[in-house]
């Protein structure tokens, strides 16, 4: 009798667990990210950009995908709300979301919540920005390159030719004609982003087309023209507004390369070579700081095979300055006559510190 009273007693509470409703949806800590850049939450976007959410009890446990466009709102038992307003869902599993920022979101931190059956998750941040914080009524713009690895740096997602770069963006902004959220844009006539749009290879301005994605909603394609001197290696920038997404490479360098330039007989011994941080072909050398406090220096074009001199009085102190705490004098830890001779230099103004 004691033995069946166990069995009886298990059986129970196996029946009564198996009964319990699901949790509640969790969304993780730091859990809603910029899919494009992966940038650590809170993540920076804009409405039309791609967020992915994760966490807990997101949603089923076979995955479920939006069958066509527009996205709806609701995958499932699946609803997830940003700043209020429902969003467009691509996708939605237990543990990850991958949903559309809809139009009209407010500026700075938002709530991201996401809502099934069994009850919601706990608020989540994301943060929309705008191109111009300072003013009222100026729509969000964070643009964003897709990257091949979806890591957000490294060589873009596309094609890369010697002439021509293809690639996927979003956070563009507004487009000409408007796209319904969750929608792909038409195809005839395209629609395009009212933004500025603007690229660079290794610093070089580049011709670039960018019109509305017609198969991925909130995407956009961009067609970059690779200008004279582009070369492997160069920094890829596409900007919206004056607002800069995040970098990529153009054809990464499969192996490195030795090159020479031919010094000048005066030239000074050079200490360090700086790179721009553009284009692998521009350098900056510099020697030894002389007695004027100032460092000789000369651009090298490794591509020209060009060593130009600059004539200016290149020095820490610009940057360096600063005015004493409690004595209004200014100074730059070097010796009071190179100080002196720096502030000549560049005629420092006490408003201009």
């Amino acid at each position: 009798m004691f033995c069946r009273s166990v069995l009886f007693t298990i059986a129970v509470c196996v029946v009564s667990a198996q009964t319990q409703p699901p949790a509640n949806p969790i969304v993780s800590v730091r859990g809603v990210t910029n899919f494009f850049t992966q940038q650590p939450a809170p993540s920076l976007v804009a409405p039309g950009s791609l967020v992915q959410i994760t966490g807990l009890n997101l949603g089923p446990q076979t995955a479920i995908s939006a069958a066509a466009t527009p996205w709806p709102t609701m995958l499932g038992d699946v609803g997830v709300t940003i700043d209020g307003k429902a969003a467009p869902l691509y996708s939605v599993g237990s543990d990850t979301i991958l949903a559309q920022v809809p139009p009209g979101v407010s500026n700075g931190l938002v709530d991201v919540v996401v809502t099934r059956t069994a009850g919601s998750s706990a608020p989540a941040r994301v943060n929309v920005t705008s191109s111009a914080p300072a003013r009222v009524n100026v729509t969000p713009i964070a643009p964003a390159v897709r990257t091949a690895k979806d890591v957000g740096y490294g060589a873009p997602r596309g094609t890369v030719t010697a002439q021509s770069i293809t690639m996927t963006a979003d956070g563009l902004g507004p487009t000409n004609p408007p796209i319904a959220a969750g929608d792909v844009g038409p195809s005839s006539p395209p629609a395009v982003p009212t933004a500025v749009i603007t690229a660079y290879v290794g610093g070089l301005p580049a011709k670039v087309k960018v019109t509305a994605s017609t198969t991925a909603p909130g995407e956009f394609d961009v067609n970059i023209a690779v200008p004279t001197g582009g070369r492997a290696g160069d920094i890829i920038t596409l900007m919206a507004n004056k607002q800069v997404a995040n970098f990529t490479v153009y054809s990464p360098i499969a192996a490195a390369r030795t090159e020479f330039v031919a010094l000048p007989s005066d030239a000074p011994d050079v200490a360090s070579l700086v790179s721009t941080g553009f284009n692998g072909n521009f350098l900056v050398a510099l020697g030894a700081r002389g007695s004027d406090g100032c460092y000789a220096g000369a651009t090298l074009d490794m591509a020209a095979k060009t060593y130009t001199a600059i004539p200016d009085c290149l020095t820490s102190c610009w940057g360096g300055c600063r005015r004493g705490a409690r004595r209004r004098r200014y100074h730059c830890g070097a010796d009071r006559p190179t100080h002196r001779r720096c502030q000549e230099r560049h005629q420092f103004r006490r408003e201009d510190l």
